[in-house]
């Protein structure tokens, strides 16, 4: 389908064309190496003519530190369609776009006005909320951003080749956006142009269009940047950044982005994961037999298609956790609780996919173990992220319902101190579930 879009350089109008654009040119440009899934690369240069026609054809992601460091810089080449060319100025700055309306202009936060997962009372307050999330990216743009998220490419004087052709050359960008922003995925165009040194008219050559992610810092294992070629495929994928970013949005801090990665697990229980009693709650996106996560099929089943079915175990959770939050940036682990024989009772939890109070079997039978994301060592001194279950906040008492609490950032805990491990298991089963440090792992990705 992409071959029969028509690309927005206008060959036939103008004397200068883009040839390619470069954002991961290995000079210090913080770009990450990429891919798109298991079984595509994304080649650099990452725009070219004549095959970049949509934003996401053209993916590019830097870390937050590197936004922060200083001058960011491109590399492009571009071609001539005038034999009397021998050198022009290029540059490119944002497109023009419409005004938003006045009263946009105006308006509060929308996460102010609206919770970021809204429950309606009427079919009014619906198309409202619809009505109001149309300007929620223009929003965005005009109150916060102020335009594209990598400004504007400064100008410089390029020389075309006897073949009409220029060398990559270098660019620096100004107006970069994008240390304000936390984590984040957005789609911006540039439009480029060009001048004659004799002259000082700037002529259109066309816009190009890319997707930015930005993270907080280098993800982290199971993604490994090195070696940049096909044959790895632990190369961090676009398909993982597009959801990875978009449950993570704004978030500032490794932290802060593992928080939210585990909340959007969890909420997928809403209708999308149940914990798997129907099946014996086996392993159905994790292998831990193999070492492997099968994050294709976890992205098929996002995108509205049957993956490997709605069932998921701890093991499961777990894994979509660290793995979804460390191509951020974070420092995860996937380690287990407990001594396989005996089993520990839990407390009253709301298991994933479930709106019971209840033990996660639904029969009073407890974990032979429990594999939650873990921080550094995986002790009892290091934090948890559990999305698999909601924990009650505050100590059982009769008669009193529990206050819901995701597990995320606790420390695991000694007995009786107050985290996660009393909050999870009954008193007469702590010193039953202990930490399992030496079964950390982090699950290769296919």
């Amino acid at each position: 389908m992409r071959g029969n879009q028509r690309s927005l350089l206008r060959e036939d109008k103008v004397s200068v064309l883009v040839s390619e654009i470069q954002f991961n040119n290995g000079l210090g440009s913080g770009a990450l190496n990429l891919r798109r899934n298991r079984n595509e690369v994304v080649l650099v240069p990452e725009w070219r003519l004549g095959r970049s026609f949509l934003p996401d054809d053209s993916p590019v992601a830097y870390t937050l530190d590197r936004a922060q460091a200083g001058p960011m810089t491109i590399r492009a080449a571009f071609s001539r369609t005038d034999p009397t060319l021998q050198s022009v100025f290029v540059r490119a700055i944002q497109p023009p776009r419409p005004e938003p309306p006045w009263w946009v202009q105006f308006l509060l936060p929308p996460d102010l006005l609206w919770p970021s997962r809204p429950f309606f009372q009427s079919y009014f307050d619906y198309l409202n909320f619809l009505n109001y999330s149309l300007f929620y990216e223009l929003w965005q743009e005009t109150a916060i951003g102020g335009g594209n998220v990598l400004g504007e490419v400064k100008p410089r004087l390029i020389e075309f080749g006897a073949n009409g052709v220029s060398e990559l050359e270098t660019f620096e960008l100004a107006n970069v956006r994008l240390a304000s922003r936390g984590v984040s995925v957005q789609n911006m165009s540039w439009l480029w142009q060009y001048r004659l040194p004799s002259d000082f008219v700037w002529h259109d050559i066309g816009q190009t269009s890319h997707r930015v992610y930005l993270v907080i810092s280098r993800p982290t294992a199971p993604w490994s940047e090195q070696p940049f070629q096909i044959s790895n495929t632990q190369l961090p994928w676009t398909d993982v950044l597009d959801v990875s970013c978009s449950w993570a949005s704004g978030a500032l801090s490794a932290d802060e982005a593992a928080e939210r990665v585990t909340l959007s697990v969890f909420e997928l229980g809403a209708g999308l994961l149940e914990y798997g009693c129907p099946i014996g709650a086996i392993e159905m996106y994790a292998n831990t037999l193999l070492n492997l996560f099968d994050c294709s099929a976890f992205l098929e089943l996002l995108k509205g298609g049957v993956g490997n079915g709605p069932y998921v175990n701890c093991t499961d959770c777990a894994t979509m956790v660290s793995t979804f939050a460390n191509i951020l940036g974070a420092d995860l682990w996937q380690s287990r609780m407990g001594k396989y024989v005996p089993a520990f009772i839990t407390c009253p939890t709301l298991i994933i996919g479930s709106s019971e109070w209840t033990s996660p079997w639904r029969l009073g039978l407890g974990f032979t173990f429990h594999e939650v994301a873990w921080t550094k060592s995986c002790t009892a001194r290091d934090d948890v992220y559990d999305a698999c279950l909601m924990v009650d906040a505050h100590p059982p008492i009769i008669g009193r319902l529990p206050d819901p609490l995701l597990v995320s950032r606790m420390r695991f805990g000694s007995v009786d101190d107050g985290q996660y491990r009393d909050r999870l298991t009954v008193p007469a089963d702590r010193l039953t579930c202990e930490p399992r440090p030496f079964e950390r792992r982090r699950r290769v990705v296919f």
